[in-house]
């Protein structure tokens, strides 16, 4: 296309420079002088042409950035965590009881993290496996390096119902969506 272009602008030039000379000037000196403003301008049309599709090409960037940012930074907030309502027995699994308020969007599979609120340590991680209006109940995934605080749970959620003390749950992001959502908007940026 570019050679093209070239062949087609110093055609015109040489063409109109050698159509306007007059019969006392020399036409090789207007020949050669339309070669090099015919090539000038075809560089300067490639150039434009380059610099647009650079542009276009890169037109999404400024947002897949702030995209990419935004959805970091939601993913390494865990939220404001919640204290358990309540435990439970669901056929011979441990269910935690989490409070949902009317505008929480919760899935099932949605991850809470639970947390030591006074140390700050991680306990595990539990699953929603049921929404009500209310609440959700959430089973434990992944016990961490917690395995007596939750066997403690266990062994009394048949005849005591109170959640942990000291114990809270927020939000936690499943990093592998969040990689392909961002592989996503890369993709969809260029």
């Amino acid at each position: 296309m570019f050679l093209g272009l070239l062949s087609v602008c110093l055609g015109v030039i040489s063409l109109l420079l050698a159509v306007y000379a007059d019969e006392t000037a020399s036409r090789g000196l207007y020949a050669a002088v339309g070669v090099v403003g015919a090539i000038a301008l075809a560089a300067g049309l490639i150039a434009f042409y380059s610099g647009v599709r650079w542009v276009y090409a890169r037109r999404r960037r400024p947002w897949v950035w702030t995209a990419v940012r935004v959805l970091d930074a939601a993913a390494g907030q865990p939220g404001e965590p919640v204290q358990s309502l309540g435990i439970s027995d669901s056929k011979g699994d441990l269910v935690v009881s989490l409070p949902r308020e009317e505008g929480d969007f919760l899935a099932l599979g949605d991850l809470f993290l639970a947390t030591n609120m006074h140390t700050g340590q991680r306990l595990g991680v539990v699953e929603v496996v049921a929404i009500e209006q209310d609440f959700c109940l959430c089973e434990v995934t992944d016990r961490m390096d917690a395995q007596e605080f939750w066997a403690g749970i266990e062994s009394r959620m048949m005849h005591d119902f109170s959640p942990p003390s000291g114990v809270g749950s927020s939000r936690c992001s499943n990093q592998d969506a969040i990689d392909f959502v961002e592989r996503l908007i890369r993709r969809w940026g260029g």
